[in-house]
């Protein structure tokens, strides 16, 4: 009963992946918001978090394979 849930989202896809930002990871990334606002954290308050990755880092933050930050995404 005490344990803290961390929920993220899925950081913007770069390179040739970047075409499934509009189609998949935004749409998934919706949920996980609505998920935990609406559902988690009203239930269970101060014990689930989101951390929006999706905001936070830009295509120019991920490393060249597409899919993980790089450098500058650490750094943020």
């Amino acid at each position: 009963p005490s344990a803290k849930v961390i929920m993220a989202t899925i950081p913007p896809l770069g390179g040739s992946f970047a075409v499934n930002n509009a189609l998949r990871v935004e749409p998934f990334n919706t949920q996980v918001v609505r998920a935990v606002h609406a559902q988690f954290a009203a239930s269970h308050p101060g014990q689930v978090y989101l951390v929006d990755n999706y905001a936070a880092l830009a295509p120019s933050d991920i490393s060249a394979d597409g899919v993980h930050p790089g450098s500058l995404g650490h750094q943020k």
